[in-house]
């Protein structure tokens, strides 16, 4: 604990403290002994106990900072430091934040969670919706709401994994899960069986959504590694920019819409894939069996192009040139339109 109390004093200790502070230190640190505790009971050793808790400390002096406490550097020019209700509110809020950090809350069918010093989001699940959204802070809020006896949250290093456990029933009465992210977070892996992803306004490096029958439906933002691979489900894309994209569906369809695109790759077996590029692209290689394959270009450059279709019909207003950026698109039986 040693280390614990050190970076402790260190953040509080370039401030004016007071009664008021005093209890406030004394009320995080017992927050932080708890959670000490915990883990060792758990089995951690003391040195990594120690480290988990740091890491799951937040910005104390941004928290400071916000609600005006008044370094010692600054105290000859404040006349008044901060009153008690400021105080009071500043105690309010970090006890509400570390309750949550450390031990969640459940109640009414809903568990809520707040998570600090997370890069990166592994989610595996049965029947789950996810739902994704920016969050206003560098903290990862997760809200849960049904089947809560049959999920598990827990922090692998930088990774938060969430599990839908198993149990004798194949699909349960569903649950939905709530993520609100930050902006550097890194990437989200997600495995379902039948759940849906909704993201919205997210920016991240990567997303990768396996699911059997579930849907992928992506609003705003940018996305520079996106994958997606299913078997009925469908896939909706709207972003502002996305890297690379790579899709493997059986009958699901694909519905893409983007600014710049570098590479877009997708292989369909009766699903149809439409795709819009407003400004930009690298490269694109469509490829279906039965499907049909519909492209529009705002505005086109130079391309070269290659559409092959053994028995559907190719419609394009589009010149291919010797050299350019590359349009691959090929079909057994479904048609091909470009523009």
């Amino acid at each position: 604990m040693e280390r614990i109390k050190a970076k402790l004093d260190q953040c509080f200790d370039e401030y004016v403290m007071n009664e008021e502070l005093e209890n406030l230190k004394e009320e995080v640190l017992a927050n932080m002994t708890d959670h000490y505790a915990d883990l060792i009971s758990q089995g951690e050793s003391n040195e990594a106990a120690e480290q988990i808790v740091l890491e799951s400390m937040g910005d104390i002096r941004a928290l400071l900072r916000e609600i005006g406490a008044v370094r010692k550097t600054e105290a000859a020019y404040r006349f008044d430091p901060f009153g008690s209700d400021t105080i009071r509110g500043f105690t309010d809020t970090v006890n509400s934040l570390f309750t949550n950090l450390f031990q969640g809350r459940e109640e009414n069918g809903t568990r809520e969670e707040v998570y600090a010093n997370i890069e990166k989001i592994d989610i595996t699940g049965m029947s789950m919706d996810i739902h994704i959204s920016p969050s206003q802070d560098e903290m990862v809020y997760v809200r849960a709401e049904g089947n809560l006896d049959q999920i598990m949250m827990e922090v692998t290093g930088d990774t938060l994994v969430i599990k839908e456990l198993r149990s004798g029933r194949i699909f349960q009465n569903g649950m939905d899960v709530f993520l609100q992210v930050p902006e550097h977070l890194h990437s989200a892996d997600i495995q379902v069986l039948s759940g849906d992803l909704t993201a919205e306004m997210v920016n991240l490096e990567s997303i990768r959504f396996q699911s059997t029958s579930g849907d992928l439906e992506i609003r705003q933002g940018s996305v520079k590694d996106l994958a997606v691979k299913t078997a009925s489900g469908d896939a909706y894309i709207r972003l502002k920019e996305i890297h690379r994209f790579y899709g493997e569906l059986a009958s699901g369809d694909v519905d893409i819409r983007c600014e710049n695109a570098g590479s877009l790759a997708c292989a369909c077996q009766s699903g149809d894939i439409d795709a819009e590029i407003e400004e930009s692209f690298d490269s694109i290689q469509f490829k279906t069996v039965s499907g049909d394959v519909s492209l529009k270009m705002k505005h086109p450059e130079k391309i070269r192009t290659e559409l092959r279709s053994m028995s559907g019909s190719i419609d394009s207003n589009v010149p291919s040139f010797e050299e350019g950026n590359e349009v691959s698109i090929q079909t057994i039986s479904g048609d091909i339109r470009v523009r």
